[in-house]
């Protein structure tokens, strides 16, 4: 700009020398020498701005256009670079996220959905334990003989595959007398993992469509005592483990076994079965009874109601009801190890040996008298089993490998004491029937 107007200058000093020159002449004589030497420097400096005369626009308006450089802070727009911003929508890669109905792959495991398993559950007495016996016969004869009706009785005697024949007259006609059927349902040496991989399916949905058929509520353990059957045992002809198996993989196949068979059932609809789990749990055979290994083979808190136990006071000589069901018991505590799921639990099996019996009883400590009075004690406030146990069988049969466990004088009228107590008749059981016992929609 200075350059630019330095030539204005210029260009106007030399036209009013021109002009100052062509009327000089007749002002001043003396300065025109001086003037007139310049007009010759200001021919040159005319033919400038003739030359310059192109400068004009390009100094006035040209300067003025790059002035809209400002237009460039158009770059702005680049700022729509927010666009880019737009990998938000790259952060919608959370619709991925359908990832979480890869966690909803439990559906299709074996394990049923809870509205799958939705069943009844016999309720335990809010005060009391039921009582009951497993019997040789039909329960009605030791009813007669005790002169009231029991509440549980044990069906041990039906197969695997003659299970789904299971009815009212063979079982006693235990729905309309109000007890409750409990039943034995064993693998009969059916190896387990077939059994859990459906090749028995069929089998399973004939027993279940039978146990659905009874029209009342049962209780049902499945292969109990399995933990007798390790280390290749066949206690109760009932070893269904594959020759083998450690005590890990033993664990994993009943378990399996267990919960696939309550899936097949559940899934025929069968809503009156009370699902028991049932080890055995005396002070006999410590690699089979500890409790580590008894947790092992726990199917879990959706696929049993009820807690179960079978232990009897043996081996010789016998030492009471501590030395099985409480701390006595070298094993473990089996009293503690119920209370520990938090469910009611069911002696399903006990006993002590007759009197009379004079080859593995012989030389017992404990009469059936002294162990039932034991057991009534150890079920009522202050006892080892209180309040845990809310149901209790004695096993009034002679076992055909030795031991037996039939009621002799002294037991039967301990048993008899025990029916007609109270606390041990919740629900009012008469000398002909007992009332249906409660049963509500398992949680």
């Amino acid at each position: 700009m200075e350059r630019h107007r330095f030539l204005w200058i210029f260009c106007l000093v030399a036209f009013l020398a021109a002009c100052g020159g062509g009327g000089g002449g007749g002002t001043s004589g003396g300065s025109l020498p001086a003037v007139n030497a310049q007009p010759t420097q200001g021919t040159t400096v005319q033919s400038k701005p003739t030359s310059s005369a192109s400068p004009l626009p390009i100094t006035t308006a040209q300067p003025e256009r790059p002035t809209p450089t400002p237009q460039p802070t158009a770059t702005p727009k680049p700022t729509a670079t927010p666009k880019p911003t737009a990998t938000p929508q790259h952060t919608a890669t959370p619709s991925p996220t359908p990832t979480p109905q890869r966690t909803a792959t439990p559906a299709p495991t074996p394990s049923p959905t809870p509205d799958i398993l939705t069943h009844y559950v016999i309720q335990p007495p809010s005060n009391g334990v039921y009582v009951g016996a497993g019997v040789l016969d039909l329960p009605a004869s030791l009813e007669q003989s005790t002169n009231r009706v029991l509440q549980v009785s044990l069906h041990n005697t039906h197969t695997f595959f003659d299970f789904s024949t299971v009815n009212e007259r063979e079982m006693g006609n235990d729905g309309p007398m109000g007890r409750i059927s409990l039943l034995s349902l064993d693998c009969d040496g059916v190896n387990a993992t077939a059994i859990a991989n459906g090749t028995y399916d069929s089998t399973l949905v004939a027993q279940a469509q039978g146990i659905k058929a009874l029209g009342y509520n049962v209780m049902i353990r499945i292969w109990r005592e399995m933990n007798f059957n390790l280390n290749g045992r066949n206690a109760n002809n009932n070893n269904c483990f594959t020759p083998g198996d450690t005590v890990a993989q033993a664990q994993a196949e009943y378990i399996a076994l267990y919960r696939h068979i309550v899936t097949v059932y559940a899934r025929q609809g069968v809503r009156n079965v009370t699902w028991l789990w049932c080890p055995a749990i005396g002070p006999g055979a410590p690699k089979m009874i500890n409790v580590p290994l008894l947790q092992g083979f726990y199917p879990g808190d959706a696929y049993v109601d009820w807690v179960c136990a079978d232990a009897y006071d043996k081996p010789a000589p016998g030492y009471g009801v501590n030395y099985v069901w409480g701390s006595g018991n070298p094993n473990d505590n089996p009293s503690q190890f119920l209370a520990s799921f938090h469910k009611p639990a069911i002696i399903a099996e006990t006993g002590e040996c007759n009197s009379s019996e004079v080859y593995s009883c012989a030389g017992f400590t404990y009469t059936q008298s002294e162990y039932l009075a034991g057991m009534y004690a150890a079920m009522q406030p202050g006892g080892i089993l209180y309040p845990t146990v809310k149901a209790f069988l004695y096993f009034d049969i002679s076992d055909p490998r030795g031991w037996d466990f039939q009621f002799d004088s002294g037991g039967l009228s301990e048993f008899t004491t025990i029916l007609h107590t109270p606390f041990y008749n919740p629900l009012g059981c008469s000398s002909v029937a007992c009332p249906q016992p409660p049963a509500a929609l398992a949680d």
